[in-house]
C-alpha cells in the first residue's frame, strides 16, 4: 500500500470515528434523566462540534458543526436549520480564530 492510499484511508477512518463520535454523543444527550440537574441538560454537542473544528480547521469544522446543528435541532424540536446556520458559523469563526491567532 502505497503512502497516498494509506492517507486517504487515514482520512476516512477518522471522519467515520468523527460521525460515531458525535452520534455518541447526541445519544448521551437525548437519554433521559443523563446528567441532568433538575430541568437542566446539558447541550453536549456545541462543544463537540467546537473540539473538531479547533482540531480540523474551518472548513471541515463547519460541515461538523451543520451536523451537529441538525441533530440538535431534531432533539430541540425546533425548525430545522436554526441551530445547523448558529452552528455553521460559531464553528468557522472558532476554526478561523485558532487558525490565525492561535496557532504558530
Amino acid at each position: 500500500m502505497d503512502s497516498r492510499t494509506r492517507r486517504k484511508l487515514w482520512t476516512v477512518l477518522r471522519w467515520v470515528g468523527y460521525v460515531l463520535f458525535v452520534l455518541l454523543i447526541y445519544i448521551f444527550s437525548e437519554m433521559p434523566g443523563f446528567l441532568q440537574i433538575g430541568r437542566i441538560k446539558p447541550v453536549l454537542l456545541i462543544p463537540c462540534a467546537m473540539l473538531i473544528a479547533i482540531y480540523e480547521g474551518e472548513f471541515a469544522g463547519g460541515l461538523c458543526g451543520v451536523l451537529c446543528g441538525l441533530l440538535m435541532d431534531l432533539g430541540g424540536g425546533r425548525a430545522i436549520g436554526f441551530f445547523a446556520f448558529f452552528m455553521l458559523l460559531l464553528c468557522v469563526a472558532a476554526g478561523l480564530i485558532f487558525i490565525y491567532l492561535v496557532k504558530l
